[in-house]
């Protein structure tokens, strides 16, 4: 099996697409190795381990020092914490047993690798946006207008402005504009996104994560860590969890 993150997989063309979790518009889940069909029309996926995959973002988030697993998966449990569970209280079809290091560990790498997906997803998106409007030959034909400036020669944008019936030294002036006002956004976004990527990778605590995923995606914590961290009001109902807003807010 192959374990892949991918932001609204279509599910219809791959045919051994088993789901495991999702956070927001991203799936997480399994396929055969041999569906290469599905693979390849994956949309710039990320490979994950079986281990992060499974172990990982089942339990995306979790502040608990215990967690309840299904009593069919127990023997997997057993064999991922390298413990054995059968001794532990069974609830139900569930089985309590506590959150290892090594688990604990798999769960920060997974909020991580989400993170710097969909940080990366919503800037590049941003990127495309610059310059959304254009059409291909105009992209193509800035890239000439960039080698002209770059060598200060105008041949080819003295011919556009003698096209457009316009004067070519302010046509220069315009375009210099523009290509200063392009690369410093894009040199912005690309900043921003560094700065935001490394916020979340310092994190060291499960908890640390949840609080940047609540407060620049949306993605509520946990309640108890919610009220741990006096995220509440008080109104005619007592003391409740504040409302989180969805969005991303970055």
């Amino acid at each position: 099996m192959k374990y892949f993150i991918c932001k609204n997989p279509d599910v219809a063309s791959l045919v051994s697409y088993k789901p495991i979790a999702t956070i927001l518009d991203w799936a997480i889940f399994s396929l055969d190795d041999m569906d290469i069909r599905g693979i390849c029309c994956l949309n710039n996926p990320t490979e994950l381990t079986k281990d992060i995959a499974i172990f990982g973002f089942r339990s995306f988030g979790d502040v608990r020092q215990s967690i309840k697993v299904s009593a069919v998966d127990l023997t997997e449990n057993e064999t991922f914490d390298e413990n054995q569970y059968k001794q532990y209280t069974t609830i139900g079809s569930k089985v309590e047993i506590p959150v290892t290091k090594k688990r604990y560990d798999v769960i920060l790498k997974a909020m991580k690798i989400a993170a710097k997906a969909i940080i990366e997803d919503i800037y590049n998106e941003r990127y495309l946006a610059l310059d959304s409007s254009v059409s291909d030959i105009e992209r193509k034909c800035w890239e000439y207008f960039v080698d002209e400036l770059n060598a200060e020669r105008y041949s080819f944008i003295t011919e556009i402005a003698e096209a457009k019936g316009i004067n070519a030294e302010a046509y220069i002036k315009n375009i210099k504009l523009k290509k200063s006002y392009y690369d410093s956004s894009v040199k912005d976004l690309y900043t921003k996104m560094i700065k935001l990527k490394t916020e979340f990778n310092n994190c060291t605590t499960v908890r640390q994560l949840n609080r940047l995923y609540e407060d620049y995606m949306g993605i509520p914590m946990p309640q108890q860590q919610a009220f741990d961290e006096g995220r509440t009001e008080t109104n005619e109902s007592g003391v409740t969890r504040k409302s989180v807003v969805p969005g991303f807010k970055f």
